[in-house]
């Protein structure tokens, strides 16, 4: 393992880094995650060309930072660790561990640039942007951006994401700089007040079944996006048959009961089906 830095940044002071020369010291990191329930996780991504920021398979794409936090839910205190990419490996066993909860913002941008860059996959996801997405169906007009919850659910944050734009244009050479740090730590601080807002209104509206069942799906959507669909001509020419032929046996059998009851009725005017 090549020494590396938690805060990738020249300007920080030295008790603001950690050098990392290997596995051993990054263990009370790991320590830390592994008594923490609730994990908050986030990357700044971006490249060399126009749109690499969010196309994982682009060979010039790649993760500039990464973002790791914890929460304490009894004593209150969030830890965020700010990870060069090439340290992420070193933490699957936390990111993938199913007896804690991994809180992210549209967490399904994670999970493809993880799998497609360091090919392994997130576990144990909670989605900010779907569960808001579940509580406010039907509501036109509702935002669901993390600007948009951290100032719905309290303490009621006023943030701005205007920062971001200074890694869509990073390129290599380029410096992090401190209020770039600033903004991606804020984000994971951010996950932890807006998660514990919205898990009480799940519950209230019985919608943690259904938010499971979305989260779940959050990796089956990442590889469909990632991988494409292979559709097999002939297989879906004989599913539609087979529903086709359902269909057909439904209407036969509907418009039976139908005139049925015409009979019995005495009336006289009876239905046919007629073939598609």
């Amino acid at each position: 393992l090549r020494t590396r830095h938690l805060l990738p940044c020249g300007s920080l002071t030295a008790e603001q880094r950690i050098e990392v020369h290997s596995s051993t010291d990054l263990q009370p990191i790991k320590d830390r995650f592994d008594n923490q329930k609730y994990h908050g996780f986030d990357v700044e991504t971006g490249g060399e060309n126009k749109g690499d920021g969010l196309d994982p398979s682009s060979p010039t794409s790649k993760i500039l930072l990464a973002q790791y936090g914890t929460y304490d839910q009894d004593g209150g205190n969030t830890v965020v660790y700010l990870l060069e990419p090439g340290l992420l490996p070193e933490f699957k066993e936390q990111l993938q561990s199913k007896e804690r909860l991994l809180i992210g913002q549209n967490i399904r941008h994670e999970f493809k640039f993880i799998l497609k860059k360091y090919n392994f996959p997130l576990i144990g996801m909670f989605d900010t942007m779907l569960a808001e997405q579940l509580l406010t169906a039907g509501l036109p007009g509702v935002r669901v951006n993390l600007e948009e919850l951290a100032c719905k659910y309290p303490p009621h944050y006023l943030i701005s994401k205007d920062v971001r734009n200074e890694f869509i244009n990073f390129r290599d050479g380029d410096k992090l700089t401190k209020e770039m740090l600033y903004y991606a730590a804020r984000d994971v601080v951010l996950l932890f007040p807006v998660f514990e807002g919205q898990w009480p209104k799940l519950m209230e509206h019985k919608l943690v079944d259904v938010a499971q069942t979305e989260f779940d799906l959050i990796a089956v959507t990442a590889d469909m996006e990632l991988t494409g669909i292979n559709l097999d001509e002939q297989t879906l020419l004989l599913t539609k048959s087979f529903y086709q032929g359902r269909q057909d046996e439904i209407k036969k059998r509907v418009t039976e009961l139908y005139n049925r009851q015409l009979r019995k009725k005495g009336l006289r005017k009876q239905h046919t089906v007629i073939p598609p």
